[in-house]
């Protein structure tokens, strides 16, 4: 009885370990990412953000860190960026805000427009609008075809992914019950 007991401790201290470092890593990011909007805000104003590129560089950059964490597209950053921008507005002035947020929505509408590989993960969803962008338009079908069979690829393992996450609470559970009952037949 005792065995059970311990087993279940530490299942369910496995299961809180877990959840804590989950939030955790949720305000991770979020300060993170308020930091890189900060960033881009002075970037905009002191105009050493050029395009959209030097954008992603700090998308890049707190996505990398925290990848387990935010799955957000970069469109989502642009997003969440104008809404963080909207806290700056009174220190930001209101031509400039209108600057800024006019550039940002050309972002976004850019990567909208790239809908197509929205689900596809974010390194293969680069190298397929390059590859879009350099083949002729004849071409361009084997791309979107390619794209298609990454999605899918993308989504098994996800499914996979989330079958696999009870695997470890249910070893223990089957290791912990093999001893429990390997003892209980010695007695």
């Amino acid at each position: 009885m005792g065995i059970i007991v311990i087993i279940v401790s530490a299942i369910v201290g496995y299961a809180f370990v877990t959840f804590f470092l989950e939030k955790w890593g949720d305000i991770s990011v979020q300060k993170s990412f308020e930091r890189t909007f900060d960033i881009i805000t002075d970037g905009f104003i002191n105009n050493t953000i050029k395009d959209k590129r030097d954008i992603q560089v700090l998308y890049e950059s707190a996505f990398l860190k925290y990848s387990k964490f935010f799955t957000g597209s970069f469109d989502h950053y642009l997003k969440s960026y104008l809404v963080y921008l909207r806290k700056d507005a009174n220190d930001i002035g209101p031509e400039r805000l209108n600057s800024i947020n006019d550039t940002i929505k050309q972002f976004i509408d850019e990567e909208e427009s790239n809908a197509l590989f929205e689900n596809v993960p974010e390194n293969e969803r680069k190298e397929l609008l390059s590859l879009r962008d350099s083949l002729p338009a004849n071409n361009k079908n084997r791309v979107f075809a390619l794209a298609e069979m990454i999605k899918k690829r993308e989504n098994e393992l996800k499914n996979a992914k989330r079958i696999n996450w009870l695997t470890i609470p249910l070893a223990l559970i089957g290791i912990g019950l093999t001893v429990y009952f390997g003892i209980m037949t010695l007695k």
